[in-house]
């Protein structure tokens, strides 16, 4: 069941993808993306990478996740990178140490081509 659910949620959502067990990429998630995806997947942190609050699902997303008791890090990173010392750093420790709790993780930028593939 859950392969499908996945597989669903792969083809339903803009550049959804799984990347290893337990972290998934995507693009921006909307009102509605949110409500479905929290429904079918467990997640315990979402990575936004190239958000400044320059849009109301920004918005919209933060309200939500906290609501839901979703840890949120936001990074304004754009697309030719990120000069803010040690946020990379920041990202990958992270990852790694939700991947080794068995946490799940989704990484997502607004158009989803920034995240990793």
């Amino acid at each position: 069941m859950e392969i499908i659910l996945k597989y669903l949620l792969a083809r339903l959502w803009k550049n959804f993808g799984k990347v290893t067990d337990n972290v998934y990429r995507s693009g921006q998630f909307g009102p509605t993306r949110w409500r479905l995806t929290s429904l079918f997947l467990k997640i315990d942190l979402v990575i936004a990478l190239n958000m400044n609050d320059s849009n109301k699902d920004e918005i919209w997303e933060k309200e939500y996740l906290k609501e839901k008791g979703i840890n949120h890090k936001c990074y304004d990173w754009g697309a030719s990178g990120n000069d803010k010392s040690g946020e990379l750093e920041e990202v990958i420790s992270l990852i790694e140490n939700n991947y080794r709790m068995g946490f799940s993780t989704i990484i997502h930028c607004a158009g989803g081509q920034e995240t990793i593939a």
